[in-house]
């Protein structure tokens, strides 16, 4: 039997505050809302995304 792994990310938290175009911001939340993913765990995986990774990939993640 496999023990189940939790990982409680609300432990220690901090706000990000952020100016985006309001398009922007209305379009890409309304992707998200598709999809079943808030806004702060978009950015939650793109923190954990340029952490688990090569600096340099974060680049390619913002560029293309």
């Amino acid at each position: 039997m496999q023990a189940e792994r939790s990982v409680n990310i609300m432990a220690n938290t901090n706000v990000v505050y952020a100016r985006i175009d309001t398009t922007l911001k209305e379009n890409t939340e309304s992707i998200l809302n598709q999809l079943g993913i808030t806004p702060s765990s978009a950015i939650q995986m793109l923190y954990l995304k340029k952490d688990v990774t090569n600096p340099y990939t974060l680049s390619k993640i913002i560029l293309y």
